[in-house]
């Protein structure tokens, strides 16, 4: 199980101000989606939080490839496939200016996936 907070936690933006000093941090007041990167092929059918929350096959929809309204059966497979489906996902938000930031949590598949899809991201700090 998840742990309660019993406060409103922070999320830290990180930057090298000596060197980034034209990448302007706007005033956002900051919604929170949770987002299903599970590379399995049992989709949970209701949001497991209080938040927005983005379910498997929504992320699959990003996928470009035929068949991906499904994961494959091999796990190395199915986690590839989502970790695609996620970069075109937050590419798109990216574009369409929706996007403020992401975190991830997981293990090391998790990570895998997750690091991947971020690390597509372009950079909005200009020199």
């Amino acid at each position: 199980e998840g742990k309660s907070f019993y406060f409103s936690p922070f999320i830290y933006l990180f930057f090298k101000s000596d060197t980034e000093s034209q990448c302007p941090i706007p005033k956002l007041q900051v919604k929170v989606s949770v987002v299903d990167v599970s590379a399995s092929r049992t989709e949970t059918d209701t949001n497991p939080t209080d938040f927005e929350f983005v379910s498997i096959k929504e992320i699959l929809c990003h996928y470009t490839e035929a068949a991906a309204d499904q994961l494959p059966v091999d796990r190395g497979e199915a986690v590839a496939v989502m970790s695609k489906a996620l970069e075109n996902f937050l590419t798109k938000d990216q574009k369409d200016g929706i996007l403020g930031g992401a975190v991830g949590l997981g293990g090391s598949e998790g990570t895998a996936l997750i690091s991947s899809a971020l690390r597509s991201l372009q950079s909005e700090c200009r020199s």
